[in-house]
């Protein structure tokens, strides 16, 4: 089973607080327009260990290029925590299950 989902790999601001390391229902603002996705906060532990904390936001219903745009991530529920997981099938297998999750979350609000 494979899954692919692309992501705003996003570094965040030394001046920023960070949000609590984990998977979070997002709503992400560019070009005047609002989308709606799954955002994983952290280290990405099963992937690479990245040395600082990154924002991995994926939206539902956008398919494009956002390099050099200016876009906003408000986090509105969180999910659950980090997890390093013993492979990345396991990740993205995780992973799906979290878009699902977000997904209704958000279908609630509507």
């Amino acid at each position: 089973m494979f899954y692919a989902f692309p992501t705003l790999n996003q570094a965040f601001p030394e001046e920023y607080v960070t949000p609590k390391k984990g998977v979070y229902a997002v709503r992400v603002r560019f070009d005047g327009k609002e989308h709606f996705g799954v955002c994983n906060v952290g280290s990405r532990p099963t992937v690479d260990c990245a040395d600082r904390i990154l924002a991995e936001p994926h939206l539902f219903d956008f398919n494009g290029d956002l390099y050099g745009k200016e876009v906003r991530v408000e986090f509105h529920k969180f999910l659950r925590p980090e997890v390093r997981f013993a492979s990345v099938d396991e990740l993205k297998i995780q992973i799906g299950k979290d878009r699902e999750e977000a997904f209704l979350f958000w279908k609630e609000k509507a």
